[in-house]
């Protein structure tokens, strides 16, 4: 006898020594998939109500595909599962729900089940995009099927080639017989590789292993030029995972195509080229960049030429290696464009620029690397790259380092020479040796001995009441130009003693 689920549905009537059995009609409601492969073989489950597995009476749920039956397996009673028969060749067929081989169960709305054969799928274009996805993809190739009325089901596969990974499914777009749009879904590591398939019912797929790698991108700097070109820099697009064709990496600014200066899996260089319209113009260039010379990828914020910036003056004209400040006076100074990036310069350091007016602008640097080199120039750029020229005269500062002081420390009456270190030490300017912090300092003026030495006369100094000796204070050097009011952080300290 069926089981408790099934009794309600189901009654015994005897008439003779045969038994005949009444049930109640079983209905559907929901199939998944609603097509698969032609040769058969694909599960579909079956949703509804009041189905029921009576194997005494024969009474067996069973899937009918056109005049083809097949017996379902029995779930429970609001569930079944059948396998697809094979088919000659693709055909949509109705189908319908049995429990006697003769009479088809009360359909919710008809149904009807497509058999395919695979996709055959040719290439797909383009095959690498960013890690992050959003890049469509266009499958090619033939016969393909229209199943958009399932769009749960009709769907890009993306399977990893590392088979521990699973695959990742994105909606398909039908475009025609010969060609299927996909986008790529995220959340890859740059450099994976992917096969792209077609699935029709989300369960099976297509297996051409045609490949799509995805790659990321870290930057791509510098998005402005001055509008005359900067031949001695580039724009670098920085990232892992390109694949590029041998020689046709290339960049298209203003329409205008330029071949590569470098290429390799994680960065392309191409040239800053000069604008195609009036050179004292601010104005926006369309950029664009591709790995293989066919396709090309637009950057969204495009390319900003701007006329170059020009420096008239700075100040200090004495800089401490350890930073400072920097003020410079110039023509042009501008940051309210697309993709600026003011900067200042100075030796191997780089520093954010704050723009004041159109002819002022200020730099704080923190240590300064000059490699043993002394005078510098004050270099600026509107995108920290295309810098004003290195030998200009009104941009010139000088910077001194100091490294060590000796002695380290004297008696608290004051008096003891100290000598100060470093390099880059001018007779220019006055030297200025400060004993503490500002506010509670004591200041000396030095003496130069050499480029690499300078003087200092330790002043006395009045100990905080309770303060223990040996007393430390930091030491700092300045030279008096007029103007500079920055003391070399040297991490310095002098001791006083009884």
């Amino acid at each position: 006898m069926a089981d408790g689920g099934q009794r309600d549905q189901i009654h015994n009537h005897y008439e003779s020594s045969n038994e005949y059995l009444y049930y109640r009609q079983p209905i559907v409601k929901y199939i998944h998939p609603h097509s698969g492969h032609h040769e058969g073989g694909t599960p579909i489950l079956i949703e509804g109500a009041f189905f029921f597995n009576d194997l005494r009476h024969a009474c067996t749920p069973k899937c009918k595909f056109g005049d083809k039956i097949v017996e379902a397996e029995y779930i429970s009673t609001v569930r079944i599962k059948c396998i697809t028969p094979a088919s000659a060749h693709s055909t949509i067929e109705s189908l319908s729900v049995t429990m006697n081989g003769e009479n088809d169960v009360e359909m919710d709305s008809a149904h009807t089940f497509t058999f395919w054969k695979e996709p055959n799928v040719t290439k797909i274009e383009p095959t690498s995009g960013p890690s992050t996805g959003g890049t469509v993809v266009v499958v090619y190739g033939k016969d393909f099927m229209d199943l958009s009325r399932y769009p749960d089901e009709f769907q890009c596969a993306f399977r990893p080639e590392d088979l521990k990974k699973k695959p990742r499914y994105t909606p398909a777009k039908y475009i025609n017989s010969s060609a299927i749009a996909c986008t790529t879904p995220g959340g890859w590591d740059a450099g994976e590789i992917a096969h792209v398939e077609i699935s029709y019912n989300g369960i099976e797929s297509s297996k051409s292993g045609h490949q799509f790698i995805f790659y990321s991108i870290d930057y791509i700097k510098p998005l402005s030029g001055p509008s005359r070109g900067d031949p001695d820099h580039t724009i670098a697009i920085k990232g892992d995972g390109f694949v590029l064709a041998k020689g046709k990496a290339s960049c298209m600014i203003d329409g205008i195509y330029y071949d590569a200066v470098s290429a390799n899996s994680s960065i392309i260089e191409c040239p800053i080229p000069p604008s195609q319209e009036n050179p004292d113009k601010y104005r926006r260039a369309d950029f664009l960049y591709s790995f293989n010379g066919e396709k090309y990828i637009t950057v969204l914020d495009g390319f900003y030429y701007y006329p170059q910036v020009e420096v008239t003056n700075v100040h200090p004209k004495e800089m401490p290696a350890s930073g400072g400040r920097v003020t410079v006076e110039g023509k042009r100074f501008k940051s309210d464009f697309s993709n600026a990036a003011p900067a200042c310069k100075i030796g191997n350091t780089v520093a954010k620029a704050v723009i004041e007016s159109e002819t002022k602008l200020h730099c704080d640097f923190d240590d300064i690397e000059i490699d043993g080199q002394y005078n510098q120039t004050v270099l600026v750029a509107l995108n920290s790259v295309s810098w004003t020229p290195i030998d200009l005269k009104e941009a010139a500062i000088h910077v001194y380092e100091v490294k060590s002081l000796k002695p380290h420390s004297g008696i608290a009456e004051g008096g003891t020479t100290v000598h100060v270190y470093g390099g880059g030490y001018l007779d220019k300017y006055d030297p200025v040796c400060r004993f503490g912090i500002p506010g509670k300092a004591y200041t000396t003026t030095g003496k130069r001995v050499s480029s690499h030495e300078i003087l200092c006369t330790a002043p006395k100094v009045s100990v905080p009441s309770g303060a223990d000796y040996p007393y430390e204070i930091p030491f700092a050097l300045t030279f008096d130009d007029g103007y500079n009011d920055q003391w070399s952080l040297t991490g310095l300290t002098y001791y006083y003693y009884r």
